[in-house]
């Protein structure tokens, strides 16, 4: 009985590394996928466009684009998309909607896709599942802090910002592997 149940076991061992097999090349695969990705980010201003360089597309009436806004849904609080107004042209899905297959199939693989929200958060998340999935994806450079002025979360950002920035905390010197000792002494006390 209990070399059946050996047997039984092994057989299953070795059925779930069979099957687990193509996970693994898949894992590998996208792990190569994703490296390509991100290998080319500085070549392609790490798949960010300016608000003034989307402002000239538009100005020059170029049409190789769309702005998707992935701000949450008006009914979300508020931070609801439209309470803010939204970038002329442009179609709303929010992030947590936007890898649902009946938005992928509406989005176009021959235009440059502008991921837009508040402060260039979710935007970032979405770009490389978006690349890896074979869309030309890109985010706009600080969100809509950095295209409308007077943008509620520019407020939130600066926060973001300049608290730490006050604190002075400690840094790692690459070449010497040590923290630097004055800027040590000043948080210990």
């Amino acid at each position: 009985m209990k070399r059946m149940k050996r047997k039984l076991m092994s057989i299953g061992m070795l059925i779930s590394l069979f099957v687990s097999l193509p996970v693994f090349a898949d894992t590998e695969n996208l792990a190569e996928e994703i490296d390509s990705i991100m290998s080319k980010c500085a070549e392609n201003d790490n798949y960010h466009v300016s608000a003034m360089k989307l402002y000239k597309w538009m100005q020059q009436g170029k049409n190789n684009f769309l702005v998707v806004d992935i701000r949450f849904a008006p009914d979300d609080g508020p931070w609801g998309q439209p309470r803010f107004g939204r970038i002329p042209g442009s179609i709303h899905i929010p992030y947590y909607d936007l890898f649902k297959a009946e938005n992928l199939k509406n989005l176009p693989k021959d235009k440059k896709l502008i991921l837009v929200g508040h402060m260039n958060v979710h935007e970032n998340y979405s770009v490389v599942p978006l690349r890896l999935l074979g869309y030309d994806a890109y985010s706009l450079l600080m969100g809509m802090s950095g295209w409308q002025k007077d943008y509620p979360a520019t407020g939130h950002i600066n926060m973001l910002i300049n608290a730490p920035a006050k604190m002075n905390f400690p840094l790692e010197k690459e070449a010497e592997g040590h923290i630097m000792e004055h800027e040590h002494k000043n948080h210990l006390h």
